[in-house]
C-alpha cells in the first residue's frame, strides 16, 4: 500500500505547490515514506517472523489513515484525492487482516471521513451529498473486504488441516516400523507447543513446533529393524549406525519452500544435541543449537523415560522430572528446563493421560544423563 501512495501524494503535492499548506503536507507524506520503508527493518521482520504481523498491519493502516485525514483536512476536504486512502486501506486491510479487525478498520475509515466531511455536510446540501456518496461507497469496500478476508481465512483453515495431515501420516510411518514408539510423536509435540508456549512462542509458531516436532524421528526408517527393534543395549557401531537417523531425517526434510518442512529438518538435526556440546550428530554447544532442538530435546527425553520400551521400563513422572532437571545446564539449556519446570502442572497433566503402568529407575549414560535414542 505504501510507496504507490507515496508517490502519487508526492506529485500531486508538486503540481499543486500554490495551494496552502503544502510545506507541511510534504513533511507529512515524509513520515508516511519512513512509515512505507520501515517494513524492512531487522526489528519489524522480527516483530512479523515471531507471529505479530496482525498488530504490526494494523497499526500500519492505522497510521496512514492519521496521515490521510490530516492531508485532507489541510487540502480540499472530501474533494481531496487523499480520500482515496480510505478505500486502499480497506482493500488492504482485507488481504493482510482477519475479518474482524477488517470491519474495525473499515469503521475507523469511516469516521475519517466523516470528521473530515462534517463541515462540508452542514453547510450544504452538495457537502452532505458527498459525504454519503463517499461513506456509501466506502461501506460498499468494506463489505467486500470482509468477504475476501473470510475466505481467504477459510483457505488458510483447509491448507492448515492439510497440512496437519500429512505431517501426521508422515509421523505414523515410524511408529509403524517401531512398536514402542505409539503414540511417542503425539505426547512429546504436546509437551513441546506447552514449553514453547511459556518461552512466549506466538501460537502460530507453537502450532508450528508442535507439528514439526512430530516428525523428529522420521530418519529412523533408515536404520535397520535388527537395530531399530534390537530388545537389549546397542553396540557402539549399533549406536552410530542408529545416531545417523538425525542426519537422515534431515536429508528427508530439508529444502522445501514451506517453513513447517524446514522446522522439521531443523528439530530431526538437532534434537540429540546436548547443551554441552556433547551431543550428536555435530557436536553443538549452548545457544549454537536451534531453540527447537532445545525445546524437542527435553519433551523427547522427558517421554522417553516415562515410557516403556524394548530396552527398559517407565520410571514415574517424579523421577523423570528430577531426571530432566539434573540434566540442566549439561544435557538440556537451563531456559528450556525451567520453562519446562513452570509448566510442571500440565505436563501432569498430560502424563496421566498416558500414564504407564510400571516404574524403574532410568536408564542412564556414564554421565548420569537420560537416554533418549
Amino acid at each position: 500500500m505504501g510507496w504507490p501512495l507515496i508517490a502519487a501524494a508526492s506529485a500531486y503535492v508538486v503540481l499543486t505547490w500554490d495551494g496552502p499548506h503544502r510545506a507541511v503536507m510534504a513533511v507529512l507524506i515524509g513520515i508516511g515514506a519512513v512509515l512505507a520503508a520501515s517494513v524492512v527493518l531487522p526489528q519489524l521482520r522480527g516483530l512479523i517472523e515471531r507471529g505479530n504481523s496482525e498488530m504490526l498491519m494494523t497499526s500500519w493502516c492505522c497510521a496512514f489513515v492519521g496521515l490521510a485525514t490530516t492531508l485532507c483536512l489541510l487540502d480540499r476536504e472530501l474533494q481531496s484525492p487523499f480520500v482515496g486512502v480510505f478505500f486502499v486501506s480497506v482493500a488492504f486491510a482485507a488481504i493482510s487482516l482477519p475479518r474482524a479487525l477488517v470491519i474495525a478498520m473499515s469503521l475507523l475509515n469511516v469516521v475519517a471521513l466523516g470528521v473530515i466531511g462534517l463541515d462540508q455536510a452542514v453547510d450544504s446540501r452538495s457537502g452532505l451529498t458527498a459525504l454519503v456518496l463517499w461513506a456509501a461507497g466506502l461501506i460498499a469496500t468494506a463489505v467486500a473486504g470482509a468477504s475476501i478476508s473470510a475466505d481467504r481465512a477459510d483457505r488458510a483453515r483447509a491448507l492448515q488441516d492439510s497440512q496437519e495431515e500429512i505431517v501426521h501420516r508422515l509421523a505414523r510411518v515410524v511408529e509403524f516400523r517401531d512398536s514402542d514408539t505409539g503414540g511417542h510423536v503425539e505426547r512429546m509435540s504436546r509437551y513441546s507447543r506447552l514449553i514453547a508456549q511459556e518461552l512466549g512462542w506466538s501460537a502460530e509458531h507453537c502450532r508450528e513446533l508442535s507439528l514439526a516436532a512430530a516428525l523428529h524421528d522420521v530418519g529412523k526408517v533408515a536404520v535397520p529393524d535388527a537395530i531399530l527393534l534390537k530388545p537389549g543395549p546397542l553396540t557402539a557401531e549399533e549406536r552410530r549406525i542408529m545416531q545417523r537417523h538425525c542426519r537422515a531425517g534431515f536429508d528427508m526434510l530439508s529444502g522445501s519452500d514451506g517453513t513447517l518442512l524446514n522446522l522439521a529438518a531443523e528439530i530431526a538435526l538437532a534434537h540429540h544435541e546436548r547443551y554441552d556440546g556433547a551431543g550428536y550428530p555435530s557436536g553443538l554447544r549452548g545457544t549454537d543449537i536451534p531453540q527447537s532442538g532445545r525445546i524437542v530435546a527435553v519433551a523427547d527425553v522427558f517421554d522417553a523415560l516415562t515410557s516403556a520400551r524394548v530396552y527398559k521400563n517407565a520410571i514415574d513422572i517424579e523421577h523423570a522430572i528430577e531426571s530432566i532437571r539434573g540434566g540442566r545446564g549439561t544435557q538440556f539449556d537451563p531456559r528450556v528446563v525451567d520453562a519446562f519446570l513452570r509448566r510442571r502442572d500440565e505436563v501432569g497433566a498430560l502424563y496421566a493421560e498416558n500414564a504407564v503402568c510400571e516404574a524403574e529407575p532410568a536408564l542412564t549414560l556414564a554421565t548420569g544423563s537420560a537416554v533418549a535414542i
